[in-house]
């Protein structure tokens, strides 16, 4: 996770409560075997969900949501469907792991998905709290346009475009302070500018 400190230490420092974690089996702590060659697995979302369920009850006060990156906002999708947050925030939001798989295959790459990936869709119809997506509109991995596909349908849904490639969007949307613009959409979609 260390590569995510700098936007943890941001959020932080504007009032932000941040929880880091990370999923089983991507340390030695843990017996869980994961194949790298998996884009996700089911159990991370009972991971998300376990850490929701943690953060609403240590900090009670606070409105609980998750900031989702790329295979993160799988996660949070799936999560979603245990313990709802109160919002999710996501940058390079996946709207199709099939697409994914074949985005990579494309580039000789063999990217692997549970049975059930292709129920994702329908569990992501059946969202229905306040989202903002981040989406590069040069993000060949999680399109732009496969964003506005997804607001078709998802009309209450906020997008912030930027002028960047995949999960480039922090430091492209950044004036005063890395991610400064980044962090001022955020406010404001949580009402707290």
């Amino acid at each position: 996770m260390s590569w995510w400190l700098t936007q943890a230490t941001i959020l932080s420092q504007v009032g932000f409560t941040v929880v880091l974690f990370d999923y089983r089996g991507f340390g030695e702590s843990d017996s869980f075997r994961i194949d790298p060659k998996m884009l996700y697995y089911n159990e991370f979302a009972t991971d998300l969900s376990a850490v929701l369920q943690f953060a609403r009850k240590k900090y009670a006060g606070n409105r609980t949501g998750v900031w989702a990156f790329s295979m993160g906002t799988i996660i949070a999708t799936l999560a979603a469907q245990i313990t709802q947050p109160d919002f999710i925030i996501g940058e390079g939001y996946v709207t199709d792991p099939i697409k994914i798989q074949a985005f990579y295959a494309k580039k000789k790459d063999t990217i692997l998905l549970p049975e059930d990936a292709h129920e994702y869709e329908k569990r992501l119809a059946k969202i229905k709290i306040p989202t903002l997506i981040f989406s590069g509109k040069k993000d060949q991995v999680t399109t732009y346009k496969e964003v506005e596909q997804l607001k078709k349908i998802k009309p209450a849904i906020r997008v912030v475009s930027f002028d960047g490639g995949h999960m480039e969007g922090f430091y492209a949307l950044s004036k005063e302070f890395p991610g400064s613009v980044y962090v001022d959409d955020i406010m404001k979609f949580l009402k707290l500018e």
